[in-house]
C-alpha cells in the first residue's frame, strides 16, 4: 500500500509539474513558514516518457482516469489542488 501511495504521489508531482511555468519567482515560496520546504533541487520533469522497466500495476489503488484531492502542504498552493490518474506502476521507491 505505501508503493501505490508513492508511486501516486510521484505521479502526481510529475502531471502537476507544468502548472506554473512561469519565468516570475513565486512570492509565496519565500516565506520563512516551518511548512514551507526548498524544492529548488527537485527535478521536475515535463517528459511524458516513462522510465524504461515500469510495469503496469495490476491492482492500483487509484485507476487511471480517476481524480485524487493532493493533501500536501510542502509546496504553495498543491495542497487541495485536483490531479487526474494517468497510471499506476509497480515499482520500488527509497
Amino acid at each position: 500500500m505505501r508503493m501505490q501511495w508513492a508511486l501516486l504521489a510521484g505521479t502526481i508531482m510529475i502531471i502537476l509539474s507544468g502548472c506554473g511555468n512561469s519565468n516570475t519567482p513565486n512570492q509565496e515560496h519565500t516565506t520563512n513558514s516551518s511548512q514551507q520546504h526548498d524544492t529548488s533541487d527537485m527535478n521536475h520533469s515535463t517528459s511524458s516518457e516513462l522510465p524504461t522497466g515500469l510495469k503496469e500495476a495490476e491492482n492500483p489503488a487509484f485507476k487511471a482516469g480517476s481524480q485524487a484531492t493532493i493533501q500536501a502542504d510542502h509546496m504553495a498552493g498543491m495542497n487541495g489542488a485536483t490531479a487526474t490518474i494517468v497510471g499506476a506502476y509497480t515499482t520500488t521507491a527509497y
